[in-house]
């Protein structure tokens, strides 16, 4: 949506000619009052009969909103309704981290640093405490968040989802698991809970020992000859109203997004999720100093610390920022790389090594 081609205080003779100037398709019926709810997000306009004034032409979009007035619940079911509806899929199965993905709720680098703490750690130079509460605070939060939204298209009788067991077969076929397998995947998960001292999967979920779970996890499905499973993994299986998928996205404010409003959409709710997440730190470092619902002496002397801001802006720009340029895992691989070779180095410089090649 253009405004450049505007002026305050032009007069525009008709929805028509308003759309041309804007650079957008014309709608019709619930179409177009969803649009002209999206264009006063960035042109104030006085309609006169067929007429429109332009009073003024806002510098930033205001927020879109839903009914609700929850500008992020709003936001996350506009986007996944957008992606359900592009898709024309009558079932999606998708991963959490690819649908927070795919809205752009997180970067390119969220998955990889989530799963190696450790790497990242090193990386960014923060200690891993502060890497384990920013995650699972962040994960528990955005769960919920798609899980509000997702509850919401499903009592617009628009989606039925479902949270399942999902694998990936030792020939390399993904599909959804079985009965018998999801008994047999449980029996497995809950021998290395009594193993490893855990009661729930979400107690070793948000621990140290997640990655060691998930390892051993597979590496137990992987080696037993009774069960076809290489890893596995939970997804959402969504089936979608093909029929009224689109019409609900009219009371949403869009029917079939253009490409650039997807991406001013998603830009838009990245950039709230950015200076969410570091309000929300600041307020949890406050309640920290406090005293505050912190029973955990450990976490709260963690969200006590004065460093904690510069940690998160650091963590979010990494992570969640969609303006973000620098690929982590690409860049730790070369620094740990480098550091091979310069050990190599070192040890021959040393004169470690007294020997003739012949």
């Amino acid at each position: 949506m253009k405004t450049d081609n505007l002026k305050v205080g032009e007069v525009i003779k008709n929805y028509k000619e308003l759309c041309e100037l804007l650079e957008i398709k014309p709608k019709t019926s619930n179409s177009k009052k969803a649009q002209m709810k999206e264009i006063g997000r960035y042109v104030l306009l006085d309609k006169q009969g067929h007429k429109f004034i332009v009073k003024e032409i806002y510098e930033k979009p205001k927020p879109a909103t839903s009914g609700s007035g929850n500008v992020f619940t709003g936001l996350i079911q506009l986007l996944i309704a957008d992606h359900l509806a592009e898709s024309k899929d009558q079932v999606v199965i998708i991963t959490r981290s690819q649908l927070l993905r795919k809205i752009n709720m997180v970067n390119h680098n969220y998955s990889f640093c989530n799963e190696n703490v450790p790497r990242f750690s090193r990386y960014i130079n923060i200690k891993e405490e502060y890497l384990y509460d920013f995650f699972n605070t962040t994960n528990s939060n955005y769960s919920a968040a798609i899980k509000t939204a997702l509850n919401d298209l499903v009592k617009r009788s628009v989606i039925h989802y479902e949270w399942v067991h999902t694998i990936c077969t030792k020939e390399g076929k993904h599909r959804v698991a079985t009965d018998n397998e999801v008994e047999f995947i449980l029996r497995c998960q809950k021998q290395l809970l009594i193993e490893m001292g855990y009661k729930r999967l979400n107690d070793v979920m948000f621990s140290r020992d997640w990655k060691n779970f998930k390892n051993t996890l597979q590496f137990n499905l992987q080696n037993d000859d009774e069960i076809n499973i290489n890893y596995t993994y939970m997804s959402y299986r969504i089936t979608s109203n093909r029929k009224y998928i689109s019409s609900e996205q009219d009371d949403m404010l869009i029917n079939y997004l253009e490409d650039a409003d997807r991406e001013g959409y998603k830009n838009e709710l990245n950039g709230l999720l950015c200076a969410r997440l570091l309000d929300n730190a600041i307020k949890r470092q406050s309640k920290a100093r406090q005293g505050k619902s912190i029973a955990n002496e450990k976490l709260k002397k963690l969200r006590s610390n004065f460093s904690l801001e510069k940690y998160t802006k650091q963590i979010i720009y990494y992570v969640i920022d969609g303006e973000t340029d620098v690929n982590v895992q690409k860049e730790i691989r070369k620094q740990e790389e480098d550091k091979v070779t310069q050990a190599i180095e070192n040890i021959f410089e040393g004169g470690q090594f007294d020997f003739d090649i012949e």
